[in-house]
């Protein structure tokens, strides 16, 4: 059975472009893209048509598609998000409290912690539970 992620990761296969998450109900897919390198429009015009194609073949059923990038000032979902990220000024939230965490820079992200540089400490921080939110500054 072909599945909504195999179709869009073998689409998005060879560039800097990655599926962040899907969205499916009854009548409508929305799906969300990332990159090392951001999302230009043409990309999501692109997988748009190419999920359009699929519906068109049978191997989807008739739904309305949006493709998006991922939202500027919105928490980070998975890990390649966060390598895209590494260097950039973060804030951090953990589940226990729901508090904000400033003055934190991304170092990089094993398959277990991210690392955070805050002034030279560098601290691992475990995922799970962890949101992080990069810091836009104007």
């Amino acid at each position: 059975m072909v599945t909504i992620e195999h179709i869009v990761n073998d689409f998005l296969a060879g560039s800097s472009v990655f599926l962040v998450t899907y969205k499916k109900s009854a009548d409508k897919l929305r799906v969300v893209l990332d990159g090392f390198s951001g999302v230009d429009i043409e990309t999501c015009t692109k997988l748009s048509r190419h999920l359009q194609y699929q519906i068109d073949q049978g191997l989807l059923e008739n739904i309305s598609i949006e493709v998006t990038s991922f939202g500027i000032g919105s928490f980070l979902m998975n890990t390649n998000q966060i390598k895209a990220n590494v260097g950039r000024k973060v804030v951090l939230s953990t589940d226990t409290d729901g508090s904000m965490e400033t003055n934190y820079r991304l170092a990089g992200v094993d398959g277990r912690y991210a690392y955070l540089l805050q002034g030279r400490n560098l601290e691992p921080h475990a995922l799970e539970g962890l949101k992080i939110k990069v810091e836009v500054e104007f």
